[in-house]
């Protein structure tokens, strides 16, 4: 094959006797395919390198960090030892160039003392991979090495004059928030990026990422409607829990206060797919890696995923399960003080929930099964120290203290049956003689009657004599 067969390009010299300016066409055709070019050479450049590591490098690391070794090294070995920062390990060794001032100093000595512009890709390479390294101080001894070197290059070839030309990018105190920030200016898409800076896209997940991709989405938020599928592909591609955690709960935190219920929707679907279902805690620690600002950021997003959530939960059971709105929209007012809630219920009523667009991506992990009681379920959930417990009949709605040996747990995987969850005998939750309350109980049944004055408002008053909770 030769290569305008390998390119899909058909030079026919007929073509440019009848015409011969190149047509538009064809001019978008040859910048695809110079493209496609300069990334297989990006690619390329880059593997050349990466695949020079082999038992000899392990011995190169061991001649580095032996504090007896006097042996000079050789213009390959330097040139290897460039590339080695990069490395989180050759063969057994675990690479912590960085972590030691010594050793960082001592690295930089060594190739300083036979130095070859041949470095700089490597090192390079380095800066990029360890970005948010903890040891920032001598980070920054490799950055303004680097950078000087790099000032004063003049052999011409690409890679490196492209690096020079984007200096401003790799700057370690704000170099990813620079490159973020103007791809958002400048509407480039971020599939376009590694054309931009002309870089291996093999390095998208590297840490440098990171930092670029938190900063052009924290911009782009107020469209992300527009982006969400964006969004999705590049976290994929990234394949970083700890940026995708900063942001998807950053874009959760914008949308509550922002956006629309479509736009919930879909960034609940996506933050299920990336990071999980927000009941699982183990999902939703926050990463070592975060500061004070993340872990706050972090946390509300829970919060408010498990709003979103509950809110949705609340209305399908209401709506599809018992077909009481009154009780919908008096429970939803409560929404902001449920931590945790549970559907319990037998296959068809489960059957039922799977086929509510809202919900049917979430309901497994919130649903428990009963052996029996074909048409009867029931709504768990907790608000403070309190288990509420709903039901699909007209009868009434139990709570119990969680502290309660006789409390059911949210967290059974299965009931019997829903009557499990009923202590018939318990007291009422309020006592009243028209529309005065002679008693309130911290925990009861509360029948949905009304008299006098209707159960909603009577179970107001309980939530702010009991639990001091205004709705």
């Amino acid at each position: 094959m030769n290569v305008s067969e390998l390119l899909k390009i058909n030079f026919r010299k007929e073509n440019f006797i009848s015409n011969a300016s190149i047509s538009d066409t064809l001019h978008r055709t040859l910048d695809s395919k110079i493209k496609i070019i300069e990334k297989i050479k990006r690619e390329a450049e880059s593997s050349n390198y990466s695949n020079n590591f082999n038992d000899n490098t392990e011995l190169l690391y061991n001649k580095f960090i032996d504090e007896k070794n006097t042996e000079k090294y050789t213009s390959k070995e330097l040139r290897d030892l460039s590339f080695v920062i990069g490395q989180n390990n050759i063969g057994s060794k675990e690479i912590n160039i960085l972590s030691s001032s010594i050793l960082t100093q001592k690295y930089l000595t060594i190739l300083e003392s036979g130095w070859n512009d041949r470095f700089l890709f490597g090192l390079f390479h380095g800066l990029i991979k360890n970005w948010n390294h903890p040891n920032k101080l001598n980070l920054e001894l490799l950055w303004d090495f680097l950078h000087e070197k790099l000032e004063y290059y003049s052999d011409g070839k690409p890679s490196l004059e492209a690096i020079k030309k984007n200096l401003k990018y790799y700057n370690i105190n704000n170099g990813g928030i620079i490159l973020g920030n103007e791809l958002f200016v400048k509407k480039i898409n971020l599939d376009q990026i590694f054309d931009f800076i002309n870089i291996p896209e093999s390095w998208f997940t590297y840490e440098y990422f990171a930092e670029v991709l938190v900063t052009y989405f924290e911009k782009s938020r107020e469209n992300i409607s527009e982006i969400i599928n964006e969004v999705s592909d590049i976290l994929t591609k990234h394949n970083n829990s700890v940026t995708t955690k900063k942001i998807l709960s950053r874009i959760i935190t914008y949308i509550d206060k922002n956006s629309n219920k479509t736009n919930q929707d879909l960034i609940i679907t996506l933050t299920f797919k990336h990071i999980g279902d927000p009941a699982k805690i183990n999902l939703w620690n926050s990463p070592i890696e975060f500061n004070d600002n993340d872990k706050e950021i972090f946390k509300k997003a829970r919060i408010i995923m498990n709003e979103w959530l509950t809110k949705q939960f609340i209305s399908v059971f209401f709506e599809k399960c018992i077909n009481k709105i009154d009780r919908k929209k008096f429970w939803l007012r409560y929404v902001k003080h449920i931590s945790q809630f549970l559907v319990v219920g037998p296959s068809n009523i489960l059957y039922t929930l799977q086929r509510d667009e809202r919900i049917k991506d979430v309901v497994l992990n919130r649903f428990s099964k009963v052996r029996v009681d074909k048409d009867n379920a029931a709504l768990m959930f907790i608000i403070k120290d309190r288990l509420f417990v709903e039901f699909s009949d007209d009868g009434a709605f139990y709570v119990y203290k969680l502290s309660n040996p006789n409390c059911p747990s949210i967290d059974e995987p299965s009931f019997y049956s829903t009557r499990n969850l009923k202590h018939i005998n318990m007291e009422q939750l309020i006592y009243r003689t028209g529309s005065y309350i002679s008693k309130t109980n911290s925990e009861g049944k509360m029948p949905h009657i009304n008299a006098t004055v209707s159960w909603q408002e009577v179970t107001d008053k309980w939530f702010k004599l009991e639990l001091n909770i205004n709705a």
